[in-house]
């Protein structure tokens, strides 16, 4: 008789399987009788809060009762389950999702802790508003699943750590704002991996390291601010890739570590109305292709290294109303086309090593408030028609470097207006200067009584004073500035 032989394993499975396959089918079936973990702890199911709603609310909801207490600190946050959710503090909803949060501290309370993980769950944000908060600690990685979020801020915190590279994995984003924080490290390459941005706010931190030439794939931006990361902040050149930034309004540089020379490439930027890179060490001429830039508005290239001369071409930036360029090593003259750009309102050329008189077409800038020339090595004396701002101490148009003030430049007697002086006396005055004492007007119903005092050479500081007689009458006509 010949005898079947069965391994170990088939043996085991020929005797296990059929003794005991019921008690596993009925493990099986209790498993699924046994409710989800999320079902299970849900403290919105049922609740006023999520009423109607369906279950992807459901789970928005459980989220944000999750991460309340670690996102609010000590701070007042009106979420409960007693309230539906679309009333509460900052949430907005579309489709059944959470679709928008917006808790800026500037219309609510300030929270006070910290940006939780679980916020990563909240998929369906279009939307995500932290700014203006005290909100400590890092910007979690988890953010990164935030796929359809279009707006991130959090801007005006206290956040620190390095900024997440996978940020750059949301590339619906159009406004991304993690400015006035302490955030340090470099700015992440994957950055550039945003292409649908237009607006894009990291200082002031304390980033360092180099610029990355990947923004300049950024071309949809029209604001990009960078500025304010300090003395040991970002570092390296401006980089030229900026200069493929066509739509471009905005640019912040100012205030780094920043060095080498302006890239000419961002005389390319047509649409450009602000340009801002003060306090950094940038070295080399200003560009004369920033005078393309025609729209615009305000130049401040304060505090740098720059050398040469101020570009004449600059004058050609009609919509210009603001022109610093004060604490750099320029040299020559001050270019008499600047008296051309008639919508300047303020002009800083002081701090540099300007020589030669100033431009009496500086005269023409009508609109000008604003006049700083001093420590420079300007000679001459002052236009007529620029006193008011070597009168002003704010406005100091040039003590030179050793302090001494230029005179105010005579102006000549036909363009002096006339007053009538009455009742005139001269008189000696102390260190023998004369002293007319007179009644004073314009009209018979216009009279003042005052005095004057000035030298025989006609000159009273930097202010030429004309006496002469009146032969039709014995009045003494006098011509003042």
């Amino acid at each position: 008789m010949t005898r079947a032989v069965f391994s170990s394993s088939t043996r085991l499975r020929r005797v296990w399987w059929p003794r005991y396959w019921p008690l596993l089918l009925g493990f099986a079936v209790g498993l699924q009788a046994v409710p989800s973990k999320a079902v299970a702890q849900s403290v919105c199911a049922g609740t006023e809060a999520v009423q109607g709603q369906p279950d992807s609310l459901v789970a928005d909801c459980d989220t944000l009762m999750g991460l309340k207490d670690a996102l609010r600190g000590a701070a007042r946050l009106d979420w409960r389950t007693d309230l539906p959710l679309s009333y509460w503090d900052g949430v907005s909803i579309t489709g059944g999702r959470v679709s928008a949060l917006d808790l800026s501290g500037l219309s609510r309370p300030r929270l006070m802790g910290r940006i939780p993980a679980e916020i990563g769950e909240l998929t369906g944000l279009t939307r995500l508003n932290l700014g203006s908060n005290e909100l400590t600690g890092e910007i979690p990685t988890e953010l990164r699943k935030l796929a359809s979020l279009t707006s991130l801020k959090l801007n005006g915190n206290d956040l620190t750590g390095r900024i997440p590279a996978e940020l750059g994995q949301l590339t619906g984003l159009a406004h991304l704002d993690l400015g006035f924080n302490r955030l340090t490290g470099g700015i992440p390459v994957e950055i550039g991996a945003l292409t649908g941005l237009t607006y894009l706010d990291l200082g002031p931190n304390r980033l360092t390291g180099p610029i990355p030439a990947e923004l300049g794939n950024l071309f949809r931006l029209t604001d990009l601010r960078l500025d304010s990361n300090g003395y040991h902040g970002l570092t390296g050149r401006i980089p030229a890739e900026l200069g493929q930034l066509g739509r471009l309004t905005f640019l912040h540089l100012g205030n780094q570590a920043l060095t080498g020379r302006i890239p000419p490439e961002l005389g390319n930027l047509s649409k450009l109305k602000t340009l801002y890179a003060y306090s950094n060490r940038l070295t080399g001429s200003i560009p004369v292709e920033l005078s393309r830039l025609e729209s615009l508005s305000s130049l401040d290239l304060t505090g740098n290294d720059l050398t040469g001369r101020v570009p004449p071409e600059l004058s050609r930036l009609n919509n210009l109303f603001g022109l610093y360029l004060s604490g750099n090593d320029l040299t020559g003259t001050i270019p008499p086309a600047l008296g051309g750009m008639t919508n300047l309102i303020q002009l800083e050329l002081n701090v540099n090593d300007l020589t030669g008189r100033i431009p009496s077409e500086l005269e023409k800038l009508t609109k000008l408030d604003r006049l700083i020339l001093y420590g420079n090595r300007l000679t001459g004396c002052v236009p007529a028609g620029l006193r008011r701002f070597a009168r002003e101490g704010t406005y100091q148009i040039n003590p030179q470097r050793n302090e001494i003030f230029l005179p105010v430049c005579a102006a000549p007697p036909e363009a002096l207006p006339s007053v009538w002086i009455s009742d005139a006396s001269v008189g000696e005055g102390d260190s023998g200067i004369s002293e007319l004492t007179f009644s004073l007007s314009r009209s018979a119903a216009d009279s003042r009584r005052g005095r004057i005092r000035y030298a025989t050479s006609g000159r009273y500081g930097c202010s030429w004073r004309r006496l002469r007689t009146d032969q039709r009458s014995p009045r003494v006509r006098a011509f003042q500035d």
